[in-house]
């Protein structure tokens, strides 16, 4: 529908008047003119007889009689006129309101309907009957388990009544496996006010999200091996630290699953800790391989290095907070540490479960002054810290987690056979 509904026909305001017109003008009038045929016919009255009188005045009476009922009947009229005329105006503006609804929902390309609480249709658009197969009129009335297959309806049913209980909108992701691959529908399930005629309506909007899901799983999937890739380049700088990466993100990521992180916190910790020493690339190898404990100055260099690793990957772009969290791993628990002397809870709970991962794969893990430890003694040195580098409750969950785990627990020691076969000191780039 390409223009505004019709104006109403103006609505007369004439039953007020017809009405006085009727009652009290016209009937004066009628004695006015009766009082002027009195006068002209006034020798008729004076010599006339009884029977004229009375004929006279029996015009008179009908005249009267036949001006109200006109005036009543005049009036009457009018108001249903107007009656008439503002019902035409309300009607053409619904069917209008009606038609705009329709046009506007048919060619909206996902699909759409309302329902009650109870999962009765109040209305669909075009799509959502092509969904389902059915004409669109014919979905209304019917309940949802009659359209839908008995798994679908009952998730539906139950979203329904948890939008309506709640009276805020529920968002729900679906994964249907058909034969052109795997569908992803999102599903939005919002509460409508409730008006003087309609209570405990939701309206339910399906958008499928397939395309979407498939490039962002592309993208991950890219982001992992640029990771991988950045990983590498690592641990081919030190033979010493083959697989020493990506076994600190591996760790970093159980504590956070243990501790009940949420998901994008458990991401931050295993790329952040697969990545923390990526600034290593930039420090001699022969500091790195260096069979004697390092000096001081060697010592600034592997540090800053650590802080390097956030500066390098700052203009990658993060989905989640991986360069705060790198930019705090020198931060101690007690306060002492840089660059800006965090303390305790200040320090970002993802770097604090990373320092502790890496610190824990450090220990276990040969360098070239010394031989891995065992993850008996790793552990203690870990809590004899006694909070001044650590967060002891992380410590802690890494100790409830190794117990629990002890089949994972033996392959922190190394680094899995595949990191290391074929790759000889020849592999390793040299300065």
């Amino acid at each position: 529908m390409s223009h505004a509904p019709e104006t109403p026909i103006a609505e007369p305001k004439l039953s007020l008047l017809a009405k006085l017109l009727g009652f009290l003008v016209f009937p004066l009038l009628l004695l006015l003119g009766a009082f002027e045929a009195f006068q002209l016919f006034q020798p008729a009255f004076v010599n006339g007889t009884a029977d004229t009188l009375l004929m006279v005045l029996g015009i008179f009476l009908a005249l009267v009689i036949c001006g109200s009922i006109t005036a009543y009947h005049m009036a009457h009229f009018h108001s249903e006129l107007q009656h008439m005329t503002k019902e035409t105006g309300l009607n053409r503006r619904a069917r209008y309101h009606e038609d705009l609804l329709r046009v506007i929902t048919d060619n909206i390309p996902n699909s759409l309907f309302i329902t009650d609480r109870e999962g009765h249709f109040w209305f669909a658009n075009n799509e959502a009957g092509k969904q389902v197969k059915m004409d669109q009129e014919d979905l209304v009335g019917k309940t949802v388990d009659r359209v839908f297959l008995p798994r679908q309806a009952s998730l539906l049913i139950d979203r329904i009544k948890r939008a309506n209980k709640s009276g805020a909108p529920v968002i729900t992701v679906d994964r249907r496996d058909e034969a052109s691959g795997p569908h992803y529908m999102q599903t939005y399930h919002i509460p409508l006010p409730d008006t003087a005629d309609l209570h405990n309506l939701i309206m339910v909007t399906q958008k499928d999200i397939t395309d979407v899901i498939v490039e962002r799983e592309r993208q991950d999937q890219t982001f992992r091996q640029l990771i991988d890739t950045l990983v590498a380049v690592v641990d081919r700088r030190d033979p010493y630290a083959a697989g020493h990466s990506l076994r600190v993100g591996m760790v970093a990521e159980a504590l956070a699953l243990e501790m009940g992180l949420d998901e994008s916190s458990v991401e931050t910790c295993r790329i952040a800790g697969s990545l923390m020493n990526l600034g290593k690339v930039l420090v001699p190898r022969k500091i790195l391989i260096k069979s004697s404990a390092l000096d001081a100055e060697e010592l600034r260099l592997v540090r800053k290095s650590i802080l390097t690793s956030a500066d390098i990957l700052s203009l990658i772009s993060f989905q989640v907070p991986v360069i705060p969290t790198m930019r705090q791993v020198l931060e101690r628990y007690d306060g002492s540490g840089m660059p800006e002397g965090r303390k305790g809870e200040n320090i970002l709970e993802t770097t604090r479960v990373v320092v502790v991962a890496n610190a824990f794969v450090a220990l276990v893990s040969p360098r070239a002054h010394r031989q891995g430890l065992t993850i008996d003694n790793s552990m203690r040195i870990l809590r004899e810290d006694n909070g001044a580098i650590y967060d002891p409750k992380i410590v802690g969950v890494l100790g409830k987690y190794l117990e629990s785990y002890p089949d994972a627990s033996q392959s922190l020691l190394t680094p899995p056979p595949e990191l290391r076969s074929g790759i000889t000191d020849k592999d390793f780039m040299n300065d």
